[in-house]
């Protein structure tokens, strides 16, 4: 089977369901934000003062505020959009409020090209071009153009933490050597924080978190257990939900699922390719929202709701959406989620919210304690972990 990619996300949705026939499940509801002005959006990010920016792949931030997609673009960027790459990831500053930095990850263009993470300074809902700070430089890419990932995001450290996929190469994943299949965690100026599993190293990429990944699409924290679930693309057999832990590998590309070398860690969940209900192409978005977390598939066009306590078990929230690319708890009671659309669906901005609300802080304190121990569980390889068949 050819790797799923952004650039088949058309040809996925066109079996999938219009918009206007997305079923939820009992429970949930659905408010439509924004359905028509975006193109080929690939992420979001939730400003504390519940503006939306969304990144567009051809190099756009979009801001969506009070409800309303304003006109115009934050920023274009001249970026290589082909296939998997552009403009691929945005994270905004743990300070926003006070320092209005935008952070975001995209493909630079030439021969060879090269994706880059840098920081901009905003002016209003404007991001400024010439502020902007280069702080990582991947590695030349090859004629590969998919398997980017793409996704960034701040831990509750204060750490930059950076998806970057295998470039199409399986090898480079288990490579100390470079950056290419790994999680990466930096500080937001660049440098390499001392407390990283390989900082220091010689011959070793110190910017390496977390390593064994094929196309780390998503990342997102808790934040309330800090815990770091990564929705890792697979090939041929299994979609990843992998709680990443400093120092892991998480077996690609000699295991792709669950599997029996010890010197793994296990996906915490994962899921097979028959497209369907259950089954997908492209595990996509991922947010922690009602104290679960949410989980969407490409293909498919769903958005499924694991459960962080007991058996692990995952549930529907919606059917028939049209290539869901990211997922965001808004803050404010509601689960944010971007379509690309495409085959005549529509993409947009849309909130669901569900009848049951928000944990108390009581109760997330429990899921802390619960979270805490899936994780001491994945470093001890112990039993437990579930897997989903069809």
């Amino acid at each position: 089977m050819n790797s799923p990619r952004l650039g088949i996300a058309v040809l996925c949705a066109a079996s999938t369901p219009a918009l206007f026939s997305a079923t939820l499940s009992s429970g949930y509801n659905q408010t439509t934000i924004v359905n028509t002005g975006m193109s080929a959006p690939t992420g979001m990010a939730v400003a504390p003062d519940g503006r939306v920016f969304v990144t567009e792949q051809t190099g756009q931030v979009r801001v969506i505020q009070g409800g309303s997609l304003l006109p115009g673009s934050a920023i274009g960027l001249s970026v290589d959009s082909s296939s998997e790459r552009g403009l691929i990831g945005i994270a905004l500053d743990p300070n926003f409020e006070s320092n209005g930095f935008v952070y975001l990850h995209y493909t630079v263009p030439g021969s060879p090209a090269h994706n880059r993470v840098s920081r901009f300074e905003t002016s209003g809902n404007t991001i400024l071009p010439a502020s902007e700070l280069q702080i990582l430089n991947l590695e030349s890419l090859s004629g590969a153009t998919n398997h980017n990932g793409g996704a960034i995001q701040f831990g509750p450290d204060g750490k930059l933490y950076i998806g970057v996929g295998e470039n199409g190469n399986a090898s480079n994943s288990q490579l100390l050597t470079n950056r290419l299949g790994k999680i990466l965690r930096i500080n937001p100026d660049g440098t390499i924080p001392g407390d990283n599993p390989f900082a220091g190293i010689p011959g070793d990429s110190g910017e390496i978190f977390a390593y064994g990944f094929r196309n780390p699409f998503q990342l997102t924290f808790d934040g309330v257990s800090g815990t770091l679930y990564v929705n890792d693309v697979g090939q041929n057999s299994f979609e990843e939900i992998d709680v990443t832990v400093s120092g892991g590998n998480y077996g690609w590309p000699s295991e792709e699922g669950p599997g029996p070398n010890p010197s793994f860690l296990d996906p915490l969940f994962s899921y097979n390719h028959t497209i369907g209900p259950t089954g997908g192409c492209a595990i996509t978005g991922g947010a922690v929202f009602v104290g679960d977390y949410f989980f969407a598939d490409l293909c498919s066009g769903w958005i499924r709701r694991l459960e962080l306590t007991g058996a692990l078990a995952a549930s529907d929230v919606l059917q028939g959406g049209s290539s869901i690319v990211a997922m965001a708890n808004s803050g404010t009671g509601g689960l944010y989620y971007v379509q690309r659309g495409g085959g005549g669906n529509t993409g947009g901005l849309f909130l669901i919210t569900a009848d049951v609300p928000e944990p108390s802080t009581l109760a997330l304190a429990a899921l802390g304690i619960a979270a805490a121990a899936v994780r001491r569980r994945l470093r001890a390889r112990a039993p437990g972990r579930e897997t989903e068949k069809e």
